[in-house]
């Protein structure tokens, strides 16, 4: 059994619970640069909780600290990141 913790505050997710977010928070690194894309669902996908890179939260003020949190590290590295909404695959 898989289970799943919103990752801002580590509440765990019921099965078929209503409401999370899904996306990806993904790092891309070549010989002179690091990329980070943080992207994320039109609704959720249980056969892509698996994937590498993959992040959920259990409301939308979660998905904004995580962004926040994650922003504000970058931008004091001098590192960049995208963010922008993925299309979901049908179940």
């Amino acid at each position: 059994m898989i289970r799943i913790t919103c990752d801002t505050c580590g509440v765990v997710r019921n099965p078929g619970q209503r409401g999370w977010i899904l996306g990806y928070d993904l790092g891309f690194d070549s010989s002179d640069t690091i990329t980070r894309s943080i992207s994320f669902f039109d609704r959720w996908d249980d056969s892509r909780i698996l994937e590498r890179g993959m992040i959920q939260f259990c409301s939308p003020e979660c998905k904004q600290a995580y962004i926040a949190a994650n922003t504000l590290k970058r931008r004091g590295a001098g590192k960049s990141v995208s963010l922008r909404r993925r299309g979901s695959r049908a179940a």
